[in-house]
């Protein structure tokens, strides 16, 4: 693979947000690289959830439903305290495969 040496934007990470960044930047055609220590997404959760802003940009890169797709079902989750939520299962694999939703939609052409 070649990796070019200079590039206008770097990425550096491909959780959540440098995921999330590609995205976005690939739809409006800003050259960039996104680069990654590890060779495929964790067996295990980074996050306990995707909050509505979160989805609100999902939604705008036509993902929102392969997310909502991978979540745990809504009688899973629920709210206590000041705003904060957990859920009844294992939050496990949430996580995990909603990140690999993301890296796969970015494989995808268009």
């Amino acid at each position: 693979m070649h990796v070019p040496t200079t590039v206008p934007v770097l990425i550096v990470g491909g959780g959540p947000v440098g995921l999330t960044l590609s995205n976005l930047l690939s739809r409006y055609g800003v050259d960039h690289l996104l680069v990654e220590a590890r060779p495929g997404t964790s067996r295990h959760p980074k996050a306990r959830g995707v909050s509505a802003r979160s989805m609100e940009i999902f939604r705008r890169c036509g993902l929102e439903d392969a997310v909502r797709g991978a979540a745990l079902p809504a009688s899973q989750v629920f709210f206590s305290g000041a705003g904060t939520w957990s859920t009844r299962t294992s939050s496990a694999a949430a996580w995990p495969t909603t990140r690999r939703t993301v890296a796969e939609a970015l494989r995808r052409p268009g």
